[in-house]
């Protein structure tokens, strides 16, 4: 291998690897400034959990939607269905961005699970909760 084969490698490497940080760099900037925004200037409503899926590697998640001003926006969150049962229909406690909608999280308790409000199911004219 001559010099100029070797010098091209190591500016493609370069080159490769500064694309690499900077995806990197940029997803946290994004995480955290979501992660402030929803701390600082958020909304609490309800979300109704419409559907669950498992995602890529085998990752559980819950569809849920929620509405704002007659708009009703969809939304996909992470959960643990090996330590918690959620059904469709039930309710989670959510915050959204009250200027932006599309960033939103659904709320967890102190042990890192969905607070759910389950559906009400009328059994025998009784109504459980």
């Amino acid at each position: 291998m001559n010099n100029t084969q070797t010098k091209n490698q190591l500016i493609l490497a370069g080159i490769l690897l500064s694309i690499v940080l900077g995806i990197i760099i940029y997803a946290i900037i994004k995480f955290k400034t979501r992660n402030q925004l929803l701390k600082t200037s958020s909304t609490k409503t309800y979300a109704i959990i419409i559907d669950k899926y498992v995602g890529a590697k085998r990752v559980d998640y819950v569809k849920f939607k929620f509405t704002k001003n007659g708009i009703t926006y969809l939304g996909h969150q992470k959960y643990r269905p090996d330590l918690e049962s959620v059904n469709e229909g039930d309710t989670c406690e959510m915050i959204y961005v009250t200027k932006d909608p599309k960033i939103y999280r659904l709320l967890e308790d102190e042990d890192h699970l969905l607070k759910i409000k389950r559906q009400n199911i009328i059994f025998n004219d009784l109504i459980l909760n």
